[in-house]
């Protein structure tokens, strides 16, 4: 059965972070799990089907021993090709050409409204694919090397200076691509200054996954082969709890967590 159907008997990777449990994934199991997510990533879109709601909290763990992970919650999937519905998601994790859909739309409705607005009339909007769900698999993916919440926030910082403020009023959208663009240095600053070759190889995992132009982004079953081969090379790895903290399950047999 495909990693993704179900809550049930599971636990997200947030409700793991926020208990306190600071990187409860070694190595090996973060690519584990990871490969999990990328087989029901790819189950799905083999399918046709476009998930639209990826993030590390609905991202799941069946097991913590040995670890599995599945993708949780399909009530905004849908079976398209493609799709311009942008009210789905979370909004830290969609992909630029969701955001861009927002404002095509917001624009839209000012044409309307706004009689020094140029008239859009005639104008289809545009249209995202299912590479949306790699995009925030992607950054999710950063999440779990890091064990970090997720917000484009950090990665603006010249958000704060002289020419930020003036380029802010002219151009709203500069800032989003201002942290676009220093969160890829930042990837690229991590597989520089790490020292272990398969940290490196998620982190590139992230940015070939969070191209800004969708026709950019690694397919999903390209990323499954090369997922699946580490995998081969690899143990299953282990989630060690911090000590002295412990979580039970909402499965039906209450497993506790040590």
């Amino acid at each position: 059965m495909c990693q993704g159907l179900q809550r049930r008997d599971s636990e997200c990777l947030l409700c793991l972070y926020a208990a306190g449990l600071r990187k409860p994934l070694d190595a090996d199991a973060r690519l584990t799990v990871f490969a999990d997510f990328v087989r029901g990533l790819a189950h799905l879109h083999g399918k046709g089907v476009m998930h639209r709601d990826i993030s590390p909290s609905n991202l799941g763990l069946a097991t913590l021993d040995p670890p599995k992970g599945l993708l949780l919650d399909l009530d905004a999937a849908v079976q398209l090709q493609d799709s311009n519905d942008h009210m789905k998601g979370n909004i830290p994790f969609l992909a630029p050409e969701i955001i861009a859909l927002k404002n095509w739309d917001a624009e839209t409705l000012a044409s309307r409204t706004t009689p020094q607005s140029k008239p859009l009339a005639g104008r289809k909007p545009p249209r995202y694919t299912k590479s949306v769900d790699v995009w925030a698999l992607g950054l999710s993916l950063f999440v779990l090397e890091t064990a970090i919440y997720w917000s484009w926030k950090g990665f603006n910082r010249l958000e704060r200076s002289a020419q930020a403020s003036t380029k802010l009023v002219k151009d709203p959208g500069w800032v989003i691509e201002v942290g676009y663009q220093n969160f890829q240095q930042h990837l690229q600053g991590r597989q520089r200054t790490s020292t272990d070759p398969e940290t490196v190889r998620r982190f590139r995992f992230v940015e070939r996954m969070t191209k800004w132009d969708a026709i950019d982004r690694v397919l999903i079953h390209q990323l499954l082969d090369e997922v699946e081969l580490l995998v081969t090379q690899s143990s299953k790895g282990t989630i060690q709890p911090k000590k002295g903290r412990k979580r039970r399950s909402d499965g039906g047999e209450g497993t506790t967590v040590r």
